[in-house]
């Protein structure tokens, strides 16, 4: 059920995340810091895990918005320690993600 819509739906948010995360690795990478490359290293330091295969739409989309909640917090935490830091264009990368973010999935 849904399957379609799900499926347009789940893809941009794919796309989004990408673009998010290389963003964000550049940023790192700027500083001369080393980023987790590997399908395997973020696999087991993500607080997000993987969903089982066989689960409804609507599970789905439970689980998607478990983890936006999760990203946001990160995002939320990672944002007070850039202002720490005075490192303003970080603070001002995660902003403009979380805006981004919560404007297109709502």
């Amino acid at each position: 059920q849904d399957h379609f819509d799900l499926r347009q739906g789940f893809k941009n948010l794919y796309r989004r995340a990408l673009v998010h995360m290389d963003d964000i690795a550049e940023r790192i990478r700027l500083f001369n810091q080393k980023t987790v490359e590997s399908l395997n290293e973020i696999s087991k330091t993500s607080e997000i895990s993987e969903a089982p295969a066989d689960i409804t739409g609507f599970e789905m989309v439970k689980n998607i918005v478990s983890d936006l909640r999760i990203l946001m917090n990160i995002s939320t935490d990672s944002i007070e320690k850039a202002a720490e830091l005075s490192d303003y264009g970080t603070e001002i990368l995660l902003k403009n993600h979380i805006k981004k973010t919560a404007k297109q999935t709502l």
